[in-house]
């Protein structure tokens, strides 16, 4: 039985150990590599928006935009309340026709104007160029989060180490970001302004651009609808009400056009003109000064978190020395169980093989029932087979269904008892290791481990004498189990499966080739189906390693793979010749499973 408490108290002293030195690296990186991180993509922001011409107007054309649809906006809901009491039908559909006007620029404009979208299109361009070097910075995150070399040395984690530990680790980020990351920042800031400049690109800024543009010929139109309005006006038309409202109308007209000359054609002429110098990126140098003084803000908290690790450490080594040698007796029976089970892998192959060789001895089966049921298929028109022909298929069908019988119930005997196989365990014996002298080597070892994985421990403790000796003796137990299950495999593929085929080649030699001479077209398929079952049944057992033994005429007889069933004297064979192959015989690999049975010349 493992005590597993001893061996959690000596995980729960290492890790204590081990997160108080090698996690002071993690956290140094991680410090540094978030503040630069950041830090870039700030100033990626920063300079595109410095250098982008267009970045200040996103704001000033919606505004612009939105006050020029404000006096739209005034103008429906004036007509939205009066419009009802408009008797006049010339100063009527003069109103209306100017409603209709407003409403749908009212309308376009508010189907734009959710969320600001001209400026969520500028932050989503900027993500899109940020993104860019973040996932480029990705990398070396990974890099140096999963970097050892980078750890401080434990015997120099001494008082005023920690200048040295943390120049090393600035030098080592700031070298890697100006060689493999400059050119993506640059790039990114690049990329960034050009977006930011590109008005085809900016489709919600063109949009309104456009439409602020398309104002200009909508002010032309609606001038015409006023002068109409003035006209009435000037007829005396309608009521003191009728050209209240039409006056109103008029104003806001009025107030629209004069915005719209005096402010929006002055945007529309500034966006399209406005010029900047061309866009100067950072040298290497500026880069690289920018990306030290980032980091180096991290130093005082940094240096913090140091002092904190360097007075823990040593009261937490002492801990781990003591729960090793508390918990000698759990490490080497941590070892023993932990060590690869011989007879996990044992049980696996002999279970596969079993399996194996009970799906080639079911498929036999098969074979054996296909043949039963062209028979019983055929019985429709049997009338037309001869006498002799007819009995010969009888008889093999009989014959074929006791096989068919036999061997499931062999198989089936077989099977049960290869689940056995799985449970099938040998006793231990006892081991005899030095427990003193194995959690020795294992406080030595656990020491320098970056990672405390018992397996690997016991990988390390494995070439010991007493674990060798221990572990060859389990080994050698294990195989022995092995090759007696395998007998018992090869003992049902010989006894049952091998020998219903060998039955089944008597019938082959001498039933079926009665039936080839026949002209029935009936009998022909039947010979034909159990021609196709031989050459299936022969590729089975080459599925499962075993192979026909048939010598031919005039093969000099072999003891080790022929058995004579009879001798004859022969003036066309010499002594020893084979005559006559009567029953094949069956191998697997080198293992002989039966002898063929042959007439041999005396």
């Amino acid at each position: 039985m493992i005590n597993t408490n001893a061996l959690d108290n000596i995980a729960g002293a290492w890790q204590e150990c081990t997160s108080c030195i090698n996690g002071l690296t993690r956290r140094t990186v991680d410090a540094m590599l978030l503040r630069v991180k950041y830090g870039v993509m700030d100033r990626v922001i920063g300079m595109a928006g410095r250098n982008a011409r267009l970045s200040g107007y996103d704001e000033k054309l919606v505004g612009a935009y939105g006050r020029l649809i404000d006096y739209y906006l005034r103008a429906v809901e004036i007509l939205d309340k009066r419009k009802g009491d408009i008797s006049t039908v010339s100063v009527r559909n003069i109103l209306r026709e100017l409603y209709d006007t407003f409403l749908i620029r009212v309308q376009l404009f508010a189907a734009h104007r959710s969320d600001n979208q001209v400026v969520s299109e500028r932050i989503a361009l900027q993500s899109a160029c940020v993104s860019y070097f973040i996932f480029s910075f990705a990398d070396t995150e990974r890099m140096f989060r999963h970097s050892k070399y980078n750890d401080p040395n434990l015997a120099e984690c001494r008082e005023g180490y920690f200048d040295a530990f943390f120049d090393k680790l600035l030098e080592n980020i700031l070298e890697l970001l100006v060689e493999k990351h400059y050119e993506t920042y640059a790039k990114s800031v690049s990329e960034c302004v050009n977006s930011l400049n590109n008005i085809a690109g900016r489709k919600v800024l063109n949009h309104y651009l456009t439409q602020l543009k398309y104002e200009n010929e909508l002010k032309n139109i609606i001038n015409r609808y006023a002068i109409g309005l003035r006209h009435e006006l000037g007829r005396a038309a309608g009521n003191s009400y009728e050209k209240e409202t039409t006056q109103d109308i008029l104003n806001l007209v009025h107030e629209a056009a004069e915005f719209y000359d005096s402010e929006c054609v002055e945007l529309i002429l500034a966006i399209e003109t406005q010029t900047t110098e061309p866009y100067r990126p950072e040298t290497q140098e500026e880069f690289a000064g920018a990306c030290r003084e980032m980091l180096s803000n991290t130093r005082l908290l940094i240096k913090r978190d140091y002092d904190e690790t360097l007075s823990n450490y040593a009261e937490m080594l002492k801990r781990l020395q003591n729960e090793v040698e508390s918990g000698a007796s759990a490490i080497v029976n941590m070892c023993t169980s932990q060590m690869r089970d011989p007879f996990i892998d044992a049980t696996r192959r002999v279970l596969c093989a079993a399996k194996a060789t009970i799906d080639m001895a079911e498929s036999i089966t098969i074979n054996f029932c296909r043949i039963n049921s062209l028979y019983r298929e055929q019985d429709y028109s049997r009338s037309s087979i001869g006498s002799s022909a007819k009995a010969i298929m009888d008889g093999i069908n009989e014959t074929l269904y006791i096989k068919a019988e036999s061997l499931n119930e062999a198989i089936e005997t077989f099977g049960a008892r290869a689940k056995d196989f799985s449970s099938a365990r040998l006793a231990r014996e006892a081991n005899t290791i030095e427990k003193t002298q194995f959690a020795q080597v294992a406080f030595d070892i656990i020491k320098r481990m970056n990672m405390l994985n018992w397996e690997r421990l016991f990988e390390l403790l494995h070439d010991s004498e007493p674990m060798a000796a221990y572990a060859k003796r389990v080994g050698d137990m294990a195989e022995r189990w092995v090759e007696g299950a395998k007998k018992e495999i090869t003992r049902f593929v010989r006894d049952s499966v091998l020998y219903e085929v060998g039955t089944f080649e008597e019938i082959l030699r001498y039933s079926v080739t009665r039936l080839r001479e026949s002209d029935d077209d009936n009998v022909k398929d039947y010979v034909e189906l159990v021609d196709k079952v031989t050459t299936q049944m022969e590729q089975l057992l080459a599925l499962d390693g075993i192979e026909m033994i048939r010598p031919a005429p005039h093969d000099m007889f072999n003891g080790k793979e022929h058995e004579v069933i009879m001798a004859e004297k022969s003036g066309e064979f010499a002594k020893g010749e084979i005559i006559k192959c009567v029953t094949s015989g069956y191998r697997q690999g080198e293992k002989i499973l039966t002898r063929a049975n042959v007439i041999a010349a005396k």
